[in-house]
């Protein structure tokens, strides 16, 4: 039989020769085992360790071991306890399970038995870890599963995800809303870690939670913790314990709560409310921001010390409007993903230059919706989703410009200006609008100072050329 390589397995059992050959049976089938002789030293492992499964003597020099079950799953409320005695017994079976054993095994254990009853309790472990996982999923990500962008700009963007992915240090991903935090926080978590458990993905939008109640979502609660408190419940970092807890949207966590996240990133350990036991996890953390933490910091809304925490590594996502070369590449993909294989569409003629003139407020996510929107209501091959872009937006004068740059045709030749020669005229005319002031040309524009300045080098250096 192949290794399980399943997890954690602590034997608790006062025959130390047992024990030992226990351990090695279990580690040639993959698991990592931890010894204890006596009640005590089970439970003081079990305070200290993540365990997914335990092995339990059923008399033990200091407790009997059906009595232990309710201690051990208040440190390990998942695991799978197999009760073991050398006095077999129907009703015993039946009194073990009914207090919380997993499993009944008689001794002399029978090796085979032992792997069968170890696998499904490993499955049943890893099966209601995940369901209490996907129970906190959130916020899906775009629906595309790439990340698509030739630009400049989004090559940095590349640069710094390579990097992050090879590290287990936290990451900051600011960016406005619609540019890709939750997608690119994905990438960071996801395939590259194909080890069990390196791939939990928790997400939470911190801005969702009432500040009432951030700290229970944060670190859980024990039973009785409060009125209406019926049960014991994690908290997101145990969910996410062994993989990683994406926080959107940190700039809304309150500032007491600020210190509290804080110390759990530095020492690693959780206590639920009103609960005294320190819970040790391992989670990498990812957070992202649509506002600047930085003036948030000088306004007293964030802590520095925080901030410098989660900044390991810095991910800012440009919005679409400084990253015009991608719209291309972008609408082809989406023209991909959202038409079936038997119905491709392609953009219309002079679609291209329409959609890099608008300035995209709503980034990426809006340009995947117009694009959605034109395919939904297109009956031909050719789709025009410029026609879905909103009206009447847009910095004044500008439309005004933008009629002046079209109808301004050569007299000369008398013929219709070519699209390159549109836009350079457009972007002059805008230049010339605001009296050379390059800042306010660019804003107005929607790009960023440095495309401002880039257009300008080119479009200077070129002769106006009829279409």
């Amino acid at each position: 039989m192949g290794s399980l390589g399943v997890g954690k397995l602590l034997v608790i059992d006062d025959d130390r020769r047992f024990g030992k050959i226990l351990k090695e049976f279990l580690s040639r089938e993959g698991w990592e085992v931890i010894l204890a002789a006596t009640a005590r030293e089970g439970l003081n492992v079990c305070s200290q360790e993540k365990i997914d499964v335990v092995l339990l003597d059923q008399h033990l020099p200091d407790a009997d071991g059906e009595k232990l079950c309710d201690s051990i799953r208040l440190h390990n409320e998942l695991v799978k306890i197999i009760l073991v005695t050398a006095y077999p017994s129907i009703s015993k079976a039946v009194e073990a399970v009914r207090g919380g054993a997993f499993d009944y095994l008689p001794k002399p254990i029978d090796l085979d038995r032992l792997r069968i009853m170890l696998r499904r309790a490993a499955e049943a472990f890893s099966l209601e870890r995940r369901e209490r996982i996907l129970s906190y999923e959130r916020s899906r990500a775009l629906a595309n599963n790439e990340l698509i962008g030739l630009s400049q700009e989004w090559q940095k963007v590349q640069e710094h995800l390579s990097l992050s992915r090879k590290t287990d240090s936290s990451v900051l991903i600011t960016g406005e809303t619609g540019t890709g935090k939750s997608l690119v926080a994905r990438q960071i978590a996801g395939r590259e870690r194909e080890k069990e458990g390196k791939n939990l993905f928790v997400e939470v939008n911190c801005a969702a939670i009432p500040e009432s109640l951030m700290e229970e979502e944060m670190f859980g609660h024990e039973k009785g913790a409060f009125t209406g408190a019926i049960s014991s419940r994690p908290g997101l970092f145990e969910l996410a314990d062994g993989g990683t807890l994406f926080l959107d949207e940190i700039g809304e966590i309150p500032t007491h709560m600020q210190a509290k996240l804080l110390g759990v990133l530095d020492s690693g350990i959780v206590r639920r409310l009103g609960g005294r036991n320190a819970r040790k996890v391992h989670v990498r953390v990812i957070a992202a921001s649509n506002v600047d933490l930085e003036q948030a910091i000088n306004k007293g809304k964030f802590r520095k010390d925080l901030f410098f925490r989660l900044s390991v590594i810095r991910i800012h996502l440009p919005p679409l409007r400084e990253r015009i070369e991608d719209i291309k590449v972008l609408c082809e993909y989406f023209l991909t993903k959202l038409c079936p294989v038997h119905d491709r569409r392609v953009l219309a003629d002079g679609e291209i230059e329409l959609l890099q003139s608008y300035h995209w407020p709503g980034n990426v996510r809006e340009l995947r919706n117009v694009i959605e929107r034109a395919v939904l209501v297109s009956h031909v091959k050719f789709v025009k989703p410029s026609q879905f872009l909103p009206e009447g937006q847009g910095n004044q004068p500008m439309n005004r410009l933008a009629a002046e740059a079209v109808h301004t045709s050569d007299d000369r030749t008398n013929s219709i200006v070519s699209l390159d020669e549109v836009k350079r005229r457009y972007v002059l005319l805008a230049l010339e609008n605001f009296a050379g002031n390059m800042s306010r040309t660019a804003r107005a524009l929607g790009i960023s100072r440095s495309t401002m300045q880039r257009l300008l080098r080119r479009y200077r250096n070129e002769a106006p050329r009829p279409g």
